[in-house]
């Protein structure tokens, strides 16, 4: 049977992913901070499951983590790298910043990194990282999630062509979702195009059957970041202060 983990699997697209992935055959291990949650998603899921609880914010010790799963499930054939954090900054004061910072760049670092090293050994693997459409659309709101999203984007093209030019027989999938109803979308306005965890994760579950390497969920979104890329510097400037303007 095929094996799976999810890095961040107490709710949205993390949570919907393990039952996707159950219900597809998979054994599963699921991490997250809350061990009530994890327990719960245990209790839902039929098949096998091995939870560990784990918190990003201490890269070293979810490294040991991570690996402590490995052996008891015998090895894994795919990560799935979901865990992160984001919010609105308005104030842009630094406890913010550096959380954000610490769970969606140093942590996926730690773990995207052991996981390359686990797969290169066992001679095989699939690492799917859970980026976002933000990697494309930073508003000035929330600078540090948006950067760091462009930074989770392209270290994963990286780990891509790393693997493509050494051979290392590793598959790479960038996953960019555009508005999920998730917890972390709760009270913004302006959402548009949005979309049930469920169903994002039928999305992401399809792609990464296919071993493709980028993905938007849903597919239509790529059209806006094209269209994004071809706004003038100057007029999304513009733009921005005339919406705080009328807000």
């Amino acid at each position: 049977m095929p094996k799976a983990v999810i890095i961040g699997a107490t709710s949205g697209i993390g949570r919907s992913l393990a039952h996707v992935l159950a219900e597809n055959g998979y054994v599963i291990g699921v991490t997250g901070r809350r061990t009530e949650l994890l327990e719960s998603l245990k209790e839902e899921i039929s098949g096998s499951v091995f939870i560990k609880t784990m918190d990003l914010t201490n890269p070293e010790n979810a490294r040991h983590l991570l690996q402590e799963l490995y052996d008891e499930m015998e090895g894994f054939d795919l990560i799935i790298l979901n865990a992160g954090v984001g919010s609105r900054n308005k104030h842009y004061e630094w406890k913010p910043e550096a959380y954000t910072i610490n769970v969606n760049v140093v942590g996926f670092v730690a773990l995207a990194n052991l996981s390359y090293q686990l797969f290169k050994k066992q001679g095989h693997g699939h690492i799917a990282g859970v980026s976002s459409i933000a990697a494309h659309l930073s508003d000035g709101r929330s600078t540090s999630y948006s950067a760091s999203k462009t930074f989770m984007s392209n270290y994963l093209k990286g780990l891509d062509y790393k693997s493509h030019w050494d051979q290392d027989n590793i598959d790479i999938t960038c996953i960019e979702p555009g508005f999920i109803d998730t917890p972390m979308v709760k009270g913004q306005r302006g959402m548009f195009w949005i979309i049930s965890a469920d169903k994002a994760a039928q999305l992401i579950f399809k792609a990464m059957r296919k071993k493709k390497r980028h993905v938007y969920v849903p597919g239509r979104w790529r059209i806006i970041v094209w269209l994004f890329h071809l706004i003038p510097d100057s007029l999304f400037r513009q733009a921005g202060r005339l919406s705080r303007k009328f807000r």
